[in-house]
């Protein structure tokens, strides 16, 4: 479509993302099927959608529309948190899931599906999502997430395949992980929740939530609720080399409360600490080291569900 106004949906696409261009098509027949006016603007960088948003916000736009994976999502709620036109809660972000790990709509219960998908937009819920504010290490600036933060070897893991990810095809999590870790060295950690210091020692991972799923259907978080205000935080704390390799299944199907290595935590405002050089990944996207403080706004973001509010 030529010609926008307030009313229409900003589709926002990165042609890059993991699946492939037949998909895309599929979306903009699905859209135009469905008479939900639109006007598109494609991605050519990475970085590109988190500016896009906010000239859409600038010409006066509320009705967000992404379209690609879960680094297309970040870019996108970046771009709608940083800037100060508008608050968050009046905008409309509505998602369809097209990435090479679509983990965040996984939690929402978007279908991947792109006719099902831009059918939710019309039928679906809309909920105010809980978000996550991260500050980093000083004279870094602050940034937001919506589903997952992880640190240590997830964080690698992710940083390794997004530096290997290749367009129409899905990130292969379980060989990143097979071949990193024997390289890897897990570093002590201090998790500081509420103000108060819950635990000091190894952190081979740690993963705080918002949403449940990432690294490709993994559920590190499988007690999270993406409105309820609170972070769920797990801390994977000095599993040997074997249990990664015969026990990190059980992450996909939520089936590890009972391994001694796991830590499970709740709160508001998180802070994560290291003398080492840690890595940080936010939504499947690196995003520096430690330290890290995380500090939840509550329904702070307007989304789309295709499940009843009653099931987030």
């Amino acid at each position: 479509m030529s010609e926008s106004t307030v009313a229409d949906w900003q589709l926002i696409i990165n042609p890059a993302s993991g699946n492939s261009k037949q998909k895309k098509k599929a979306i903009v027949s699905a859209l135009n099927q469905m008479r939900i006016p639109f006007q598109e603007q494609a991605t050519t960088e990475p970085g590109q959608a988190f500016h896009l948003v906010q000239d859409c916000i600038r010409r006066g736009q509320h009705k967000i529309l992404a379209c690609g994976g879960d680094g297309t999502v970040h870019e996108v709620i970046n771009g709608i948190l940083t800037q100060t036109l508008k608050p968050a809660t009046d905008i409309s972000l509505a998602y369809i899931p097209c990435g090479s790990a679509n983990d965040w709509a996984r939690t929402l219960g978007i279908s991947e599906d792109p006719l099902q998908a831009v059918k939710a937009i019309k039928t679906g819920n809309y909920f105010r999502h809980d978000i996550g504010r991260v500050q980093g290490p000083e004279g870094t600036e602050p940034f937001y997430f919506a589903n997952v933060l992880g640190t240590g070897f997830d964080a690698l893991v992710a940083h390794k395949a997004n530096a290997q990810r290749k367009p129409g095809r899905r990130i292969q999590y379980r060989w990143h992980i097979l071949k990193n870790l024997n390289g890897f060295s897990t570093p002590e950690i201090s998790l500081i929740i509420d103000e108060q210091e819950v635990y000091t020692g190894p952190g081979f991972s740690v993963a705080v939530g918002i949403g449940k799923y990432n690294g490709n259907g993994m559920t590190p978080c499988p007690d999270a609720v993406p409105d309820d205000g609170y972070f769920d935080v797990t801390v994977f704390t000095n599993p040997s080399k074997w249990d990664v390799l015969t026990k990190s299944g059980r992450l996909y199907s939520g089936d590890f409360f009972d391994l001694d290595f796991v830590r499970f935590f709740r709160g508001q405002s998180i802070r994560i600490e290291s003398i080492q050089p840690v890595l940080v990944e936010a939504d499947g996207e690196s995003r520096g080291e430690l330290p890290v403080q995380i500090d939840v706004l509550h329904r702070h973001l307007k989304c789309l569900t295709q499940l009843k509010n009653k099931d987030l």
